[in-house]
């Protein structure tokens, strides 16, 4: 069963303190403005690949996406974004799972 995320459920704090540490506050936050901006990008690819039936591109861009969320401490939405990178990849039992699961951005959403 899906649970609720809050917002403050989607950061992990003490890695965002490292990275703010590390890198200083105001590099900090164009590596946030850079990262919300490629989120964006990034959604709607993945919206598109999605309506298109490209599932490849869908999930590699659900890939990226995960791998970006994760190193600035949104591990929730990296596991949501894999979780839709998984649904997408085939396996020699069944070709076509995305067609019988969840739509993959839906799954991001609630996940």
């Amino acid at each position: 069963m899906p649970r609720d995320t809050t917002r403050n459920e989607l950061v992990d704090p003490s890695r965002l303190a490292k990275i703010r540490e590390s890198m200083g506050e105001e590099r900090t936050n164009a590596l946030l403005v850079m990262f919300r901006n490629e989120l964006h990008r990034r959604l709607a690819a993945i919206t598109r690949a999605s309506a298109a039936g490209a599932y490849r591109d869908l999930a590699r861009e659900a890939q990226a996406l995960a791998g970006d969320a994760r190193a600035i401490g949104l591990d929730t939405l990296a596991e949501r974004a894999l979780s839709a990178e998984r649904s997408v990849i085939p396996n020699p039992i069944d070709q076509n799972r995305c067609a019988q699961s969840r739509r993959p951005m839906d799954m991001m959403r609630q996940g």
